[in-house]
């Protein structure tokens, strides 16, 4: 392990998870209400990126990544004109739900802490929904048994059914 990755493993290990809650506050954050200038304001500048556009081709918003480790992504999503946070998702163990399942669990204790099961999801993976309803989709993505992504999806979202 390098000297800047050992750094980094011991400044995120001793920092305070960021929680994740189901009614759209991501640590700092809230989905429908922070702007990107305040995401932006607080994070810098992100590793990426990247347009979102429809079917047609238009642009309808932006995706922002910022790293959070090798192979490690965090990305926030703001849908176009409004800038508000329409989605978040993340496979850093940096982030938890309100009762502690985060990236890297098991899905059975994830499921157990959660209350909720694992259910089938888009392809081979599962999902624990932490909260599905018309509007909003906070889940964990379940793959080989592991929690591998902790994301949250709002009312404007730039994924679309990425749970299915």
């Amino acid at each position: 392990m390098n000297v800047v990755a050992l750094v980094a493993a011991v400044l995120l290990a001793g920092a305070p998870a960021q929680v994740v809650h189901p009614d759209g506050r991501v640590g700092q954050f809230r989905i429908g209400v922070t702007t990107k200038a305040q995401l932006l304001a607080a994070l810098g500048a992100p590793r990426k990126t990247v347009a979102v556009t429809n079917k047609a081709g238009a642009r309808v918003g932006v995706r922002l990544d910022y790293s959070c480790g090798a192979g490690c992504d965090t990305v926030y999503s703001f849908r176009e004109p409004a800038g508000r946070l329409t989605d978040f998702a993340s496979a850093s163990r940096a982030f938890r739900t309100e009762h502690g399942a985060h990236v890297g669990m098991t899905s059975l204790l994830a499921a157990e802490l959660e209350g909720k099961p694992a259910v089938k999801a888009c392809g081979t993976g599962k999902a624990i929904h932490v909260r599905r309803d018309a509007t909003h989709d906070f889940a964990l993505a379940v793959l080989g048994g592991r929690v591998t992504i902790l994301a949250y999806l709002g009312p404007s979202s730039t994924y679309g059914k990425a749970f299915c």
